[in-house]
C-alpha cells in the first residue's frame, strides 16, 4: 500500500483526488499536467511529493527520474531571471552566466517540476508556461529559432481557486486538476 492510499481522507473526502492524482502520474507520456489548488496548510505539496513516490514506486517513472520543486513566491527576481531559470538560456541570454545554462524543464526531465504558488509567475512566464502545457514544447531564452520538447510533467499548485483572475488562462491549460 503507498502513501496516498494511507493519506487522512483517502477512502474518503480524498477518494477521487488520489484517483486523479494515481492517473495522471501513471499516464505513460507524463503529459497529463496536474494543477492542486486548496488553502494554505492543507497538504498540496505534499500530495504533489507523494504523487512522485507513488510513480517511482510503481514503475511509471524511473527509480532515477527527478522531483524539482521551485517556490514561484520566493523568486522576487525579474521575470526575465525566472525565465531563465525555469526555462534556460543560451550563452548570449545568461546575464551573469558566461554559458548556455539548462533550465529546470531540462533538468526535471524524465521526472517531475513542481511549481509551488504558481499564481505567483509574472504574466511573461505564465504566457510561456501556457505553450508549455498545450504543446510540451519550450524555448531557452535566446534561443528563439530552437523549439525542444520537454519530458517532465509538471505539477503546480495555488492557493487561488482555478477561475480566480490570477489563474484563469493557466488554469483551462492543465489536464487534470486537483
Amino acid at each position: 500500500v503507498s502513501t496516498l492510499e494511507t493519506m487522512p481522507g483517502a477512502n474518503k473526502t480524498l477518494k477521487s483526488a488520489i484517483l486523479h492524482a494515481k492517473a495522471a502520474v501513471m499516464y505513460p507520456s507524463h503529459d497529463l499536467h496536474v494543477l492542486i489548488t486548496g488553502n494554505i496548510g492543507v497538504g498540496k505539496n505534499t500530495l504533489a511529493r507523494e504523487m512522485y513516490t507513488y510513480a517511482v514506486n510503481h514503475r511509471g517513472f524511473a527509480g532515477d527520474a527527478p522531483f524539482i520543486t521551485i517556490n514561484c513566491r520566493e523568486q522576487n527576481v525579474s521575470p526575465q531571471l525566472l525565465m531563465n531559470q525555469i526555462f534556460g538560456c543560451t550563452r548570449d541570454a545568461a546575464l551573469k552566466e558566461e554559458k548556455a545554462q539548462k533550465g529546470l524543464i531540462e533538468r526535471a526531465a524524465g521526472g517531475i517540476l513542481c511549481l509551488n504558488a504558481i499564481e505567483c509567475l509574472p504574466v511573461t512566464v505564465q504566457d510561456a508556461l501556457i505553450t508549455l502545457l498545450e504543446k510540451n514544447t519550450y524555448t531557452r531564452m535566446g534561443e528563439a529559432s530552437v523549439v525542444r520538447y520537454s519530458s517532465a510533467m509538471i505539477i503546480a499548485t495555488s492557493t487561488e481557486k482555478p477561475d480566480a483572475d490570477v489563474l484563469a488562462d493557466l488554469s483551462q491549460r492543465f489536464s487534470v486538476r486537483i
